[in-house]
């Protein structure tokens, strides 16, 4: 087989791997590798369901329905309280309907928060009636353990430390 033939055929073969690659990679049903979540989610306030938005969950008691919109932007939200800085995402918890009782929001604890205590360096806030105001925050057990923020209010809930 001459040089020229042989060029030839690894340039073909070449070039269907290439298609079948970009096929599969980029298709209309894979957008790339990186799972998109939506920016809001819905649910009831019931013990029996939790709406889950990714990076963590939030639970409600009472009778209502809400929306969960989770953003790295604070929105109409003021600026942080003095001496803390924000570790996660802000979770905007909108009670849509009925009556919510309390509101948890939950997030896995990272392994660099596992110095911090709960309450004290490890802290959730939500922002209600124009100021933050700190969430009942504990952190539970589990595989993984979570840091929650329990409120008896909706808003603009965030996770602070120290």
């Amino acid at each position: 087989m001459r040089n020229s033939t042989r060029l030839l055929i690894a340039i073909a073969l070449t070039l269907v791997m290439a298609v079948g690659a970009v096929s599969v990679w980029a298709g209309s049903a894979r957008q790339g590798t990186v799972p998109i979540f939506p920016d809001e989610f819905a649910g009831s306030c019931s013990e029996s369901e939790t709406i889950n938005f990714g990076s963590g969950t939030v639970t409600g008691e009472g009778v209502c329905e809400m929306t969960v919109t989770v953003n790295s932007a604070p929105g109409e939200a003021g600026a942080l309280p003095d001496g803390w800085t924000g570790l996660f995402d802000y979770v905007s918890v909108t009670v849509t309907s009925g009556t919510a009782e309390s509101i948890k929001v939950c997030t896995p604890l990272s392994p660099d928060w596992e110095d911090k205590e709960a309450g004290e360096t490890l802290n959730w806030f939500v922002w209600a009636d124009e100021e933050w105001v700190e969430a009942e925050t504990s952190i539970e057990q589990g595989s993984p353990d979570a840091v929650c923020g329990t409120s008896e209010v909706a808003g603009i809930f965030i996770l602070l430390g120290k």
